[in-house]
């Protein structure tokens, strides 16, 4: 079984030409969709649920805002245990798949390649190929810079009337775009979380797609931190791509530009340091943890 897992919020719009552009893969063996509605406020969750079937396509939903990595785990767990998939692809809404032999190949290369997590390429509508979201882990000093980054930044947005200035401010730096020229498999990459693609391996260890304890941005370090640590493989595959239109929820939650801008700070700052709380330690016996966790 395979399951596609889609976060929703707010947006019905994109997430039922998400759920269109699913359905060609209906007859795919065994397939199946799990939309998790975010504590959508706008009636969109009901109307999802009016289409949904049981039979390819669920609709499930949380009370509030869970925020990414534990809306999205909803939806995983529910795919793991209540339809027993065995390979599970956790994507954004306004991700699409154009490729009608999308699944022939994963199932192709999930076969004949010992891959835990799987990276797809991701290309956005600027053609800019998103994956590998970063090629090697985040080192010591430049977590730090990015701790002091974001915590500059935020302090700057915060004062009034920042926002009518904010386009002379170099402070706020997007760096975490893929690498545009690659077109060959690279392994232990940091995958985009934009869609991430979980194999056999990975589904029956482990009851997370990703570490719950941000609420947006960061998730993919941290992940990685994970897959390191316990010895999950990762894979950059350019041979099986997806569109992604990028921003949908967000941009339809922000009233302004710069309350986005100080959402995305306030969050991302939150991220790096849940990112440097957890990095592994080792006590004098050598046993390592991760969350706090014995690995």
């Amino acid at each position: 079984m395979i399951s596609f897992v889609v976060l929703h919020y707010l947006d019905l719009e994109t997430t039922l030409e998400c759920i269109e552009n699913l359905y060609k893969f209906r007859d795919f063996g065994s397939t199946s969709v799990v939309i998790v509605d975010n504590g959508s406020s706008n009636g969109s969750y009901e109307k999802l649920k009016e289409i949904s079937d049981d039979k390819y396509l669920y609709v499930i939903s949380s009370l509030s805002n869970l925020g990414f990595a534990k809306g999205n785990n909803i939806g995983y767990l529910f795919a793991k245990n209540i339809l027993h998939a065995d390979t599970i692809i956790v994507m954004n809404n306004d991700v699409f798949v154009e490729d009608k032999y999308f699944l022939i190949k994963l199932a192709s290369i999930a076969s004949e390649n010992k891959i835990d997590i799987i990276a797809p390429d991701i290309i956005n509508l600027k053609g800019i190929h998103q994956n590998p979201f970063r090629n090697n882990i985040l080192s010591g000093s430049q977590l730090i810079k990015k701790n002091v980054v974001r915590r500059l930044s935020y302090f700057v947005y915060r004062i009034p009337l920042v926002g009518k200035f904010k386009k002379y401010l170099k402070i706020i730096k997007n760096d975490e775009f893929g690498n545009n020229s690659i077109q060959h498999k690279l392994v232990m990459i940091v995958p985009h979380g934009a869609c991430v693609i979980y194999t056999q391996n990975w589904v029956i260890n482990e009851n997370y797609a990703f570490i719950p304890d941000t609420f947006l941005f960061g998730e993919e370090d941290i992940l990685f931190e994970y897959c390191i640590q316990k010895g999950y493989s990762t894979a950059f595959i350019p041979e099986i791509s997806v569109l992604h239109l990028e921003d949908k929820a967000t941009n339809m939650s922000m009233i302004s530009n710069h309350k986005k801008s100080l959402f995305i700070l306030k969050n991302s700052l939150q991220s790096t340091k849940i990112l440097s709380k957890y990095r592994k330690k080792t006590k004098k016996d050598g046993t390592k943890y991760f969350r706090g966790i014995k690995l």
